[in-house]
């Protein structure tokens, strides 16, 4: 059963909005605990850094997202049929077992 289009949207808008946002996030998280850990001042850091950190943060994120998104896509091709033909072939031989026994009871 397919998502209808408005739920299509609003799936694509949730990823667009966790992808801009999640950086500016995490840099306001470590923001905070530097400031609890160190004498770092929120004071200090002018609104070109910080819009310099967002855009390393958000290039890194996307970076990262890709690659998790590369190797499970190795992952899928490559290593998983694979291993439903060995699951495969053990339920059938499985199967031969239990229906040998099954005669040799009767």
């Amino acid at each position: 059963m397919g998502l209808s289009p408005p739920r299509n949207r609003l799936i694509a808008i949730a990823i667009g909005l966790l992808l801009l946002f999640t950086p500016a996030i995490l840099i306001i998280l470590s923001f905070a605990v530097l400031s609890l850990t160190t004498e770092i001042v929120l004071d200090q850091i002018t609104p070109l850094v910080f819009v310099e950190l967002y855009l390393l943060d958000l290039l890194l994120f996307v970076a990262f997202g890709y690659g998790v998104y590369r190797v499970t896509i190795w992952v899928v091709t490559n290593r998983i049929p694979d291993s439903l033909d060995a699951i495969e072939s053990d339920d059938a031989d499985q199967d031969r077992r239990d229906a040998d026994a099954t005669k040799n009871q009767q």
